[in-house]
């Protein structure tokens, strides 16, 4: 686990809010506190489709991708003030999370991590960054440190600006 003091508020948002660079991350929450505060949960509300085809058409995960709700965020915060709090958990899972662990070598080792994780939190002008592994498998705590350390380097040289 990774906390970042992010110096370059403004890059940094601009690439979160303006870019197509988190786009693949899935949504844990979402918090927005401007004069009131916005809460999403990240969790598809599959009621809302209408056929099984539309919701099959995205072949859509559970958890909301942040290209669906990067427009939403940035409407409720785009203006002259800043936000009073933006706090935004996004993870790699899934397809996205295999070809990480295939692209460090770790694939056959990443039983029991379910997501590689970023936290994000603007408070009072201050952003800071976390990254962390998600479910840990005992019977292999060496994998899960390994893939915590190369997680660590990947968000520090990949993902900050």
């Amino acid at each position: 686990m990774n906390a970042l003091q992010i110096e370059s508020v403004r890059e940094f948002m601009n690439s979160l809010l303006l870019s197509e660079k988190f786009d693949r991350f899935r949504v844990g929450e979402t918090r927005i506190t401007t004069f009131c505060t916005v809460v999403i949960d990240g969790k598809r509300e599959k009621e809302f489709y209408d056929t099984e085809e539309e919701m099959a058409a995205d072949d859509a995960p559970s958890a909301l991708l942040w290209k669906e709700i990067r427009p939403l965020v940035h409407s409720l915060i785009r203006g002259r003030k800043p936000p009073l709090q933006l706090a935004a958990s996004l993870y790699l899972a899934g397809e996205d999370l295999e070809k990480l662990l295939r692209f460090w070598g770790l694939s056959d080792r990443g039983e029991g991590i379910y997501g590689l994780t970023l936290n994000i939190r603007f408070l009072k002008g201050s952003l800071t960054v976390t990254s962390a592994v998600n479910g840990l498998n005992p019977k292999d705590l060496s994998a899960a440190k390994e893939i915590g350390v190369l997680w660590d380097g990947y968000v520090t040289d990949h993902v900050l600006p």
